[in-house]
């Protein structure tokens, strides 16, 4: 069985949201978080989809939509990491994504489908990765990072903002 990542397989600030996951594989990871997250996600109330616990606070819908659109960002570097990707792959900005997400226009249904979709397709890219795959390393913006921190990352980023989800918005 393959180790977590090692903090030598990432950036420091990564280290708040691997720190928050239990496991030490992705299969365990998957068996212990993918159905809770996706049930979590599922029983969020419509009525608090447009809630917002705070001015310039992300509303709960546009909170998921940051999710999915960070997920799909990281199973991407895995993607590229594990294909021998030897471009330096660029940094995002999640506020200007969230800013052109249309995601006030959509129904929050709408925006559960998708993450659950986004995640169907991260596990099956998880999957299908080996060991070697899963410890190729890449660049993101000025860092050095495994595809197996990626995938830790996704979950540990998934529980993180759970945690303000329940602390803020009381869900």
């Amino acid at each position: 069985m393959m180790p977590r990542p090692q903090q030598n397989e990432y950036p420091p600030y990564f280290e708040r949201y691997i720190s928050l996951v239990e496991g030490e594989s992705i299969a365990e990871v998957i068996s212990k978080y993918n159905d809770e997250q996706l049930n979590y996600v599922d029983a969020l109330p419509n009525d608090k989809a447009n809630f917002a616990y705070a001015e310039n606070k992300w509303t709960v819908k546009e909170a998921v939509q940051h999710i999915s659109d960070t997920e799909r960002v990281f199973a991407y570097r895995i993607l590229a990491m594990s294909r021998g990707e030897m471009q330096t792959l660029t940094g995002f900005d999640q506020n200007i994504y969230a800013q052109n997400s249309n995601v006030l226009r959509r129904s929050f249904d709408d925006v559960k489908e998708e993450f659950k979709a986004v995640r169907y397709a991260t596990n099956i890219l998880l999957r299908s990765l080996s060991e070697e795959q899963l410890l190729r390393v890449g660049n993101v913006a000025d860092y050095k990072v495994s595809a197996k921190a990626f995938a830790f990352n996704i979950y540990g980023h998934f529980i993180h903002h759970q945690h303000i989800l329940k602390e803020k918005y009381s869900l």
